[in-house]
């Protein structure tokens, strides 16, 4: 399931209702009243949202969740066929906003929990992104990355059948990666 919030969605109403779900499967929400609970309630009944009252966790005008694992069995897999489930939960916020700045971007944030269902430590793990970046006609497309600012892009080589002679670029980057811990209490990498 796919618990999605919209800025223009009315205060307490259905869409704020339903996200007590995501919250039950670990989503996070603005806690106005402080106690920990997610319960959206219009305390002084004045029908708008107001700083001591909860509120789903709306980033930009749209804010989307899910939950998934890695629980799918070795001989289910069509990639990484004979790796077998390691026990990892995935929190995936996705979030996007109008303003003429931020159009036609798309946030992710992504929680990741070692369950410990294979080992207690997972030790070297690798985190990225990867993306299916056909643009148009996918024989004519161009990829490459840019190390210093971990990104990736994906241009045309030229016209494309599909978006003509201006075609649209694709471009990722990695904003902030996962926190490292080394067990020095001074260290916060």
């Amino acid at each position: 399931t796919i618990y999605t919030v919209y800025s223009s969605d009315l205060p307490f109403d259905y869409s704020w209702q339903k996200w007590k779900d995501a919250v039950s499967l670990g989503a996070d929400f603005y806690d106005g009243d402080d106690d920990g609970i997610y319960n959206p309630v219009d305390k002084n009944w004045n029908g708008i949202w107001d700083l001591n009252e909860d509120m789903p966790d709306l980033l930009g005008d749209m804010t989307s969740w899910c939950i998934f694992n890695d629980g799918v069995p070795a001989s289910m897999r069509e990639r990484f066929v004979g790796i077998g489930p390691q026990g990892i939960e995935v929190e995936q916020t996705l979030f996007a906003s109008s303003k003429p700045e931020l159009e036609n971007i798309i946030f992710i944030r992504y929680k990741l929990t070692n369950k410990g269902t294979v080992a207690n430590v997972l030790d070297s793990v690798i985190f990225s992104f990867w993306a299916d970046q056909d643009l148009g006609d996918y024989t004519d497309d161009l990829a490459g990355c840019d190390t210093l600012i971990n990104s990736g892009f994906c241009y045309n080589n030229g016209e494309d059948d599909e978006y003509g002679v201006n075609p649209p670029a694709f471009f990722t980057t990695l904003l902030q990666g996962p926190q490292s811990y080394t067990n020095d209490v001074g260290d916060i990498a």
